[in-house]
């Protein structure tokens, strides 16, 4: 997938913020969507607070964080999120070659709907993922509007809607899309802990 394309629209569709807000919710939240009772990797929880975490091990950061947080703390701990949301999207897709036929721009819509939803709440599209399965990106994308998501997200469901049922990447930018300069992830390529996940989802579908 083109993770720069994906930082740029992530942003555009969580909105960034280097303090912590409460989000929709209520839950607090920092950076880029990033919900705070989530754990970040060692790098981004230094950059975030200035130490390293205890331990040296993936870590939530501190809930009293009181100043505004650096930029690159914020894309670093989006890097993170990003990862998180990669792997859950494979997750929710079964097999890898379920996730292999969806096309680069459908797989880019699967990330950001696990961006947004987390797997928990993604894996109750059970409609959805059934036309997945059959490769109906049509009804798919129906039951992708056809939901309370749908409704909380608004513009933002009918653009990765319409990729959905398209897989053409124009249409990230649809509907009052404002183009913003984003910077590049940290690497235009996947990370170790992402390629770690494929290789291990690999070796299962292939023992079965």
């Amino acid at each position: 997938m083109d993770l720069s394309r994906f930082r740029e629209i992530i942003v555009q569709d969580e909105g960034k913020k280097n303090y912590v807000y409460p989000d929709s919710e209520g839950y607090p939240t920092i950076g880029v969507g990033h919900l705070m009772a989530t754990k970040v990797q060692p790098d981004a929880y230094k950059k975030a607070t200035g130490e390293a975490p205890p331990e040296n091990k993936p870590t939530r950061l501190p809930s009293n964080i009181k100043q505004p947080i650096s930029d690159d703390a914020v894309y670093a701990i989006l890097d993170d999120d990003t990862d998180n949301a990669i792997i859950e999207a494979r997750q929710f897709m079964i097999s890898p070659s379920m996730w292999e036929g969806l096309g680069d721009a459908r797989r880019e819509v699967m990330v950001n709907m696990a961006f947004n939803l987390g797997y928990r709440k993604l894996n109750k599209f059970v409609k959805f993922k059934q036309a997945l399965m059959e490769r109906k990106y049509d009804r798919a994308a129906h039951e992708m509007l056809d939901s309370k998501w749908s409704g909380q997200v608004k513009g933002r469901a009918k653009r990765l809607a319409k990729v959905m049922e398209t897989n053409n990447p124009a249409h990230f930018y649809d509907i009052g899309f404002a183009k913003k300069n984003t910077p590049n992830p940290r690497s235009v390529s996947l990370r170790p802990v992402v390629q770690r996940f494929i290789t291990r989802q690999n070796t299962i579908s292939n023992a079965r």
